[in-house]
């Protein structure tokens, strides 16, 4: 996972499995070369009950870079609900699957853990 410049992340159990979910369903759609990258942790303008704040949310982005190559690559519309459907699968798998949601917005796919899951 790389991480855009300047963003800020809370590396717990919560942001690890997110990270580790959607870079699988990633390398899925994308090939095993893709790297993701995270474009938002606790840094940024979030809503004052957001769960960026906590490190139980994270934005990631729809470019990210071939490992081999370091150029980068931008996942396609016609496949990023494919990866957000993908990214929930793999958190389905985790012990508590109920308290993640993936939601595909307009710039990002928005991950996060439940607030009242901890």
């Amino acid at each position: 996972m790389r991480y855009k410049r300047g963003v800020v992340t809370v590396q717990n159990d919560t942001t690890d499995a997110m990270e580790r979910a959607f870079a699988t369903a990633c390398r899925q759609v994308m090939g095993p070369d893709f790297e993701p990258e995270c474009t938002s942790g606790i840094e940024g303008n979030h809503s004052a009950e957001s769960g960026h704040y906590y490190g139980r949310a994270e934005d990631l982005g729809f470019t990210g870079r071939s490992r081999s190559t370091g150029k980068r690559k931008t996942i396609p519309e016609t496949q990023r609900g494919r990866i957000a459907s993908l990214t929930q699968g793999e958190l389905n798998k985790e012990p508590s699957p109920a308290i993640y949601l993936v939601i595909l917005e307009s710039h990002h796919f928005h991950v996060q853990r439940q607030k009242d899951s901890f």
